[in-house]
């Protein structure tokens, strides 16, 4: 009888649980209104300010914006340029559908249950509906697509100089459809094909150009997700070099006199950067934002191999996503002026952080790695010990005492696991085999007297097992098919991430605590700074809440990490991140493996500094470390170029056994083979970076191919050669893989 009752209400309990999580409008999609009749705007201008005009084009629905000073125009749907062109009947030839469209969406076909994707003009426009409401700045038009029985509402508001345009997943209407993404105004930051004095810029690693040229009737396409790949959906190989997207911001030089560049505001984490290159069809370049409304995942079928068709979340993200394009004339339409544009809204929004020093020179120490082993024919792992407490010691000590630099120093791998997955937070311990608490505050107080940056590296989003407080399975991230996402160290050796390092990642709402973890358990270390390699540079969704959309497609991941920051920041302490995202990098003191080369696919033309240009003067950088690069003398030059800071990555001790790591942090990295490089190196550097102190990038110029020129707003210019042979520039001859500073008057 007992087991009755408590087989009722149990049932009653869930009963009411499904109801709740159902009736939650954050989750809930509004109906796909099948009635209401298209309105069009009663006048074409929409708003104006001191500066810009904005008006709408009832044709195809997007909207014209014009500079009142110079009578410049950019049009979210291009213009034809030209003559006009005829087809083989006499007919002109107008753009192509997906050129008028100001939406291209993805969605989930009700009825075939096959992914769909749709454009504005034909399904909207012409084959459905529009509805214009007008606002005190701006508009919101309607794109009723009766074909999938899907609205989706955009705000466009003219601000003092940019257009802003939102969506409000909240408003988007859905029937039996589900929308998986949407492109938002795919051809704004565009630019014809084969015409002079144009390029795309698209924000890969360091950043990189993307050539106008015609190509094919489908172009080159390729497409990034902002802040790196959705750690919840399984990856089994590595597609490119690992070179995310580490800023939200992309852009297009349309002409020799301008130029657009479009930064997202709201919803970045969500959001992927395309670009399609050389496109005969569309007979235009073009790069653009996509937000992903929901994650998904693919299950594997037979033979290991993935299924024909994914599985989405049922439930979309609820976050507002946002776009402000930014138009650019005259001296300021080129790269450069995009990331002034970019530093200044940075500045301008309360996030770009004050530079506290500039770093000349970084040391990552690497502490341990778990080693195979074994004891009478039974295996096991022990941490193998590359570098004590008292090799740190003895490094920091001689190499500063040798140099003259900012410096700081990173203790990587010093946790219970060494560079292995433990604990979250790696126990919050010094491993044993590594040293204790009182060679760390030795080596603190040396790095304190010799004014040198000391930061400790924690592990707080890769985790195995359960302890100081955190579950494996009440704290690790579900992906969007509510199954715990599983995540795997990389191999460089078979190029596949390795199933036997299997581990957990911590949910996003936990970061914080996580933080205040580690502030707990180190109350008694003379701990003045802190590493997060790791929560600095990743992100990812988590579905494992069923009535909160607050983590689907990776929304929030970056507040939360800029959150978690701020409270060690706010306990005084500094922060170090690495290669980061714009959610850390605005909240860091110093910012190690800065990005200085882009993925490298075919279609990027050329690389160029962006990250650093927009960083640079405003928090310490160091670019990647120069001993575990292909060629080493590139990545000095690399770092010269961005202005960043010289760093390497080192260990005391060298054993056989760290042949199997599957980091590549271990090559050619013993302190005592490369000790000479780092003092030459610097050596070299020093007047450089004592006439860059504090400055910020102004211009960036490729002179010519493989030389390139940095300006500095204190008036300092660098010309870098990369080739092979000298060069004559206006700064004088530049050996072969050097360069030439110079200094001009401000």
């Amino acid at each position: 009888m007992r087991k009755k009752i408590f087989l009722v209400v149990l049932c009653i309990v869930l009963a009411l649980s499904l109801v709740g999580c159902a009736a939650d409008p954050s989750l809930l999609s509004l109906a796909f209104d099948e009635k209401i009749s298209s309105e069009a705007p009663s006048d074409s201008l929409i708003a104006q300010n001191e500066n810009f005009k904005l008006e709408i084009d009832t044709e195809k629905y997007g909207v014209v914006l014009t500079n009142l000073k110079t009578g410049k125009v950019w049009s979210t749907i291009p213009m034809q340029e030209g003559e006009p062109q005829y087809d083989a009947l006499g007919l002109p030839i107008g753009n192509h559908v997906q050129v008028d469209s100001l939406l291209l969406v993805s969605y989930i076909d009700g009825k075939s249950k096959n992914e769909t994707v749709t454009q504005s003009y034909t399904s909207a426009v012409i084959g459905g509906r529009v509805r214009t409401v007008k606002g005190e700045n701006g508009v919101v038009i309607e794109y009723y697509f009766d074909d999938g029985q899907i609205m989706i509402p955009v705000e466009f508001i003219l601000q003092n100089d940019h257009l802003q345009l939102k969506i409000d997943p909240k408003k988007i209407q859905e029937t039996e459809s589900r929308v998986t993404a949407i492109s938002v105004a795919p051809f704004f930051c565009s630019a014809a094909n084969d015409k002079e004095d144009t390029y795309l810029f698209f924000p890969s690693g360091s950043g990189a150009l993307v050539g106008t040229s015609s190509l094919s009737p489908q172009g080159y396409k390729y497409s990034a997700e902002v802040y790196g790949r959705d750690l919840t959906n399984e990856q089994t190989t590595m597609i490119t070099k690992d070179k995310d997207v580490r800023l939200p911001v992309f852009g297009a030089k349309t002409d020799a006199t301008t130029a657009i560049c479009g930064i997202v505001d709201e919803g970045e984490e969500s959001a992927v950067i395309e670009t399609v290159a050389g496109s005969t069809s569309f007979a235009r370049s073009t790069v653009y934002a996509t937000f992903n409304l929901r994650s998904f995942i693919s299950f594997k079928g037979k033979n290991g191999k993935s299924t024909a068709k994914n599985v989405y979340a049922s439930y979309k993200l609820s976050s507002p996503l946002s776009v402000r394009y930014y138009p650019l004339s005259d001296e300021k339409a080129n790269y450069s002026g995009m990331a002034e544009v970019y530093r200044n809204y940075l500045t301008e929004t309360g996030k770009m952080p004050t530079l506290t020093e500039d770093v000349n020179l970084n040391l990552t120490l690497i502490g341990g790695e778990l080693v195979p082993k074994s004891f009478l024919g039974v295996p096991y792992s022990d941490l193998f010990s590359a570098t004590t407490l008292q090799d740190a010691y003895n490094i920091t000590n001689e190499i500063t005492s040798n140099v003259k630099a900012k410096t700081s120093v990173k203790l990587k791998g010093f946790t219970a696991t060494g560079v292995d997955v433990g604990g979250v937070g790696g126990g919050y311990v010094i491993n044993e085999n590594l040293g204790n608490l009182e060679d760390f505050n030795k080596l603190n107080q040396l790095c304190n007297d010799k004014s040198v940056g000391l930061y400790f590296d924690f592990e707080l989003v890769k985790f195995k097992g359960s302890s100081d407080g955190f579950s494996n399975f009440r704290d690790a991230v579900y992906n969007s098919g509510e199954i715990k996402a599983a995540n795997y160290d990389y191999n460089i050796a078979t190029s596949l991430y390795e199933k036997s390092t299997a581990h957990q990642l911590l949910t996003p709402g936990k970061f914080v605590t996580a933080v205040e973890k580690l502030l707990d358990k180190t109350a008694k270390w003379d701990l003045n700074g802190v590493s997060l390699e790791t929560l600095s540079q990743v992100s990812y969704s988590n579905y494992s809440s069923e009535d909160s959309a607050d983590y689907y497609a990776k929304s929030y991941f970056g507040d939360r990490v800029t959150e978690s920051i701020k409270v060690l920041k706010d306990n005084g302490k500094k922060v170090m991140s690495s290669e980061a995202n714009q959610a850390a990098a605005i909240v860091s003191d110093v910012i190690v493996d800065a990005p200085l080369e882009s993925a490298k696919v075919n279609i990027f033309a050329q690389d160029i500094p962006f990250y650093s240009m927009v960083f640079k003067g405003n928090v310490g950088l160091a670019g990647e470390s120069i001993n575990l690069a292909t060629n080493t003398r590139k990545a000095l030059l690399l770092s010269v170029e961005a202005g960043c800071g010289l760093n390497y990555t080192l260990i005391n001790k060298w054993e056989n056994s760290l042949i199997s790591c599957y980091s590549p942090i271990f090559y050619n990295s013993r302190y005592a083979d490369i000790k000479e490089d780092i003092l030459a190196n610097h050596a070299e550097l020093s007047d450089y970076y004592e006439k860059i102190a504090g400055a910020k990038i102004s211009a960036h110029n490729i002179l010519a191919s493989g030389v390139r020129e940095t300006v500095f707003d204190n008036g300092v210019h660098v010309i870098v050669n990369f080739n092979n042979t000298p060069v004559s520039t206006v700064a004088g001859e530049v050996a072969a893989q050097g360069f030439v500073v110079w200094e001009a008057a401000v």
